[in-house]
């Protein structure tokens, strides 16, 4: 059992992570899975989580996304 916090970007990017943050997936919506992301995407998540809560100022982050067609 896992229990994780959701972050839909509108149509850019679905991201999950783990509570307590050492996780984190992008949903590929071509192959309808969670794909686990690097470390590099940790504090990202995090701090868009945090935006979406209103517990941090909106800025810019650097979130992975799925180019159309690109394979």
């Amino acid at each position: 059992s896992l229990t994780a916090d959701f972050v839909h970007v509108g149509r850019v990017a679905f991201v999950a992570q783990s509570l307590d943050a050492k996780n984190s997936w992008l949903w590929n919506n071509e192959t309808r899975a969670w794909e686990e992301l690097g470390d590099e995407y940790i504090k990202p998540i995090t701090d868009t989580i945090r935006m979406a809560r209103k517990q941090l100022p909106k800025d810019l982050t650097k979130l992975p996304v799925f180019a159309a067609g690109a394979k």
